[in-house]
């Protein structure tokens, strides 16, 4: 006799407790609805005490302190192996994002790391995740000073135009002085290329900066207090992650996740970059070396995290792809958190989502542009992409996965496509857009999960013009491909902020959204696993794209002001055109599993900016 086993299912929610990265919706609002996608109970400590922004008195620290006590109080009353819990150390251990970018007192940073000790051992039953961030290497000064002043100080492209000559480079477009920010982070890249290469690698240019720099300032204690203060930043975070993996080879922490905050170059080394006449250190793919005390602290110093991970039971080299089964480096920040989710909802139903090969066919020289470094990024397209798909899927080294987790014979298969423009093009191929709309629905219509993730390089001209997303709402255009197909039809769409974000977020929709369509649900729970969905989907399409896309990159942004205005942003909301983009959705119907789920209305209920300043936008939608 053939017994047919049924799919894993849960017994029963669970409990998702965690620490915020900070309290703007992505790390907050956002992931509760991805867990309310996947049928679990969303538990979060006091927003009251997470970091904010405000008009009148800009940027506001957390309360660790208070969070912490906040979190034990939780954690007691869900000490229950139902229970997982996801702290994020830069609300548990500093005051929020912003203030992981600055050196802490440390004496306050033991007492907050005996304080999560203390949690581990107390309250033993829950599954922990530990989140911890490298610090953006762009200095920020919201959190504390970064230096004496604000004024313009001499730097590389000062050298540069003093030393060179025989270049096709126009040298009124270089500039020569430059923030304080851009000035230590020019620093931090000289020395640590010194450090890694030599001085026989140094160019003249970058010789006099650095003579300068340790003669004007590194030797003059007016500056020197600043320059240590931002090193030490990076150099106490990577003492804390040794503890934190000491915890998890303790097995105190079930999983540690390593992520990069923003990873940028000095604007002055990128504009180089774009000039082929110039030389500028490149790893064997093409992009230029990211030298900064990040990376020398994560994977060069003979200290390094990299290094010490040495004794733990996972491979550093695994743990880089994702493929770590307790220790992980994720590059990116505020996805990492969703992430998180979406590989605890596998382990415990144990199933995964069946991911296609992405699809990279109609991006202008795709192989080229899928192996290139995001501005913000610290590894290609491909690579975070690669390692995203595993951590999420619990890939294991050996081609299985972790914790007994299996693709099922019965789901559908997850194919994306990735739209993505290079920096430098200049205008888009209309009839390779086209087939891709047309492969998109296609894949639909015989049955495969279908979802996009658009990355922009920078490339604001052509992300202004929203082409893609425009091209699968119009009408005229798929009946000329003989398409019946609306935009509904996606499982996801993202293209939120840096590349590891929008691939991290789009990701992890994708992997909650295979997931349930596999497991039992009655009509009932399919209607409201259908209506989280749409609502994660719509909140991307909005804020992604007819937002950031469309509007943010507009002058005319200035005339909107940062404030929270009865929730709703009237005048926003008329020019986000989301009535169209509504009506695409309107009686659509949608399969969850076996069950066939239909919504007739939706509503913005919450539209402002957060944080009361225009960078991104809250969207809540209300679908019934």
């Amino acid at each position: 006799m053939l017994l047919v086993m049924p799919v894993s299912a849960k017994e029963m929610p669970s409990n998702i407790v965690t620490v915020p990265i900070d309290s703007r919706p992505i790390s907050l609002e956002y992931l509760g609805n991805l867990v309310n996608l996947g049928g679990d109970n969303f538990i979060s400590v006091d927003k009251s005490n997470l970091d904010k922004n405000t008009i009148k008195e800009n940027y506001i620290s957390g309360n660790s302190q208070k969070v912490r006590a906040d979190l034990e109080n939780i954690v007691s009353q869900n000490n229950t192996v139902n229970s997982s819990v996801i702290i994020n150390t830069s609300s548990y251990l500093y005051d929020g994002l912003i203030d992981t970018r600055t050196t802490k007192d440390e004496k306050q940073m033991e007492q907050a790391i005996a304080d999560l000790e203390n949690l581990l051992t107390k309250y033993k039953n829950p599954t922990y995740y530990v989140h911890i961030n490298f610090p953006r290497v762009l200095p920020d000064s919201r959190g504390s000073k970064i230096w004496v002043d604000n004024e313009l100080i001499e730097g590389l492209g000062y050298y540069f135009v003093q030393t060179t000559s025989d270049i096709t480079i126009d040298i009124s477009s270089v500039t020569q002085y430059v923030t304080p920010e851009q000035f230590l982070l020019e620093w931090a890249y000289v020395i640590n290329k010194k450090y890694e290469l030599g001085d026989e690698n140094l160019d003249a240019w970058e010789i006099l900066f650095l003579e300068n720099f340790e003669e004007q300032y590194l030797n003059n204690d007016y500056y020197k207090i600043y320059i240590e203060n931002y090193q030490n930043t990076f150099k106490q975070t990577a003492e804390v992650i040794k503890t934190l993996i000491n915890f998890t080879n303790d097995e105190k922490i079930d999983e540690l996740i390593i992520s990069i905050d923003d990873f940028q170059l000095p604007d002055f080394i990128q504009m180089l970059a774009h000039h082929t006449d110039v030389e500028v250190e490149r790893n064997e793919d093409g992009n230029p070396t990211k030298f900064n005390w990040a990376r020398y602290y994560l994977e060069v110093a003979p200290d390094s995290v990299y290094n010490y991970q040495q004794n733990s039971p996972d491979n550093v080299e695994d743990s880089i792809l994702g493929r770590g089964k307790f220790i992980n480096y994720i590059y990116g920040t505020d996805e990492i958190p969703q992430l998180i989710y979406a590989r605890d909802l596998a382990k415990r139903t144990q199933i995964t989502t069946e991911f296609l090969p992405i699809n990279t066919l109609y991006t202008i020289n795709d192989e080229e542009a899928y192996n290139e470094m995001g501005m913000f990024d610290l590894a290609s397209t491909k690579e975070l992409y690669n390692q995203r798909i595993n951590y999420v899927t619990c890939a294991a080294p050996n081609n299985k996965n972790f914790f007994g987790v299996t693709k099922t014979d019965t789901g559908k298969p997850f194919q994306f496509y990735l739209n993505k423009y290079e920096h430098h093009q200049k205008a888009e191929d209309k009839k390779l857009l086209e087939f891709l709309v047309h492969d998109i629905y296609t894949n639909y219509n015989e049955g495969t999960h279908v979802g996009v993730i658009e990355l922009y390089n920078q490339n604001l001209g052509l992300r202004q013009k929203r082409t893609l997303v425009k091209m699968l709402q119009d009408k005229n255009l798929l009946e000329s491909l003989e398409l019946d197909n609306n935009i509904n039809q996606l499982a996801v769409y993202s293209s939120w902020n840096t590349e590891g974000n929008a691939i991290g977020l789009g990701v992890a929709h994708a992997q909650v959204f295979g997931i349930i369509n596999e497991l039992p649900l009655s009509n009932l729970e399919a209607w409201e696993q259908g209506k989280w969905h749409y609502k994660i989907l719509l909140q991307h399409i909005i804020e992604d794209n007819h937002y950031t896309a469309g509007i943010k990159v507009n002058p005319h942004i200035k005339h909107y002001i940062g404030e929270e205005v009865d929730n709703i942003n009237f005048m926003l909301a008329q020019e986000l055109e989301i009535a169209p983009l509504f009506n695409s959705f309107a009686n659509s119907s949608l399969l969850i599993g076996e069950e066939q789920v239909s919504y007739s209305n939706y509503e913005i209920s919450q539209l402002y900016f957060p944080w009361e300043r225009t960078y991104d936008l809250f969207v809540d939608i209300k679908v019934e």
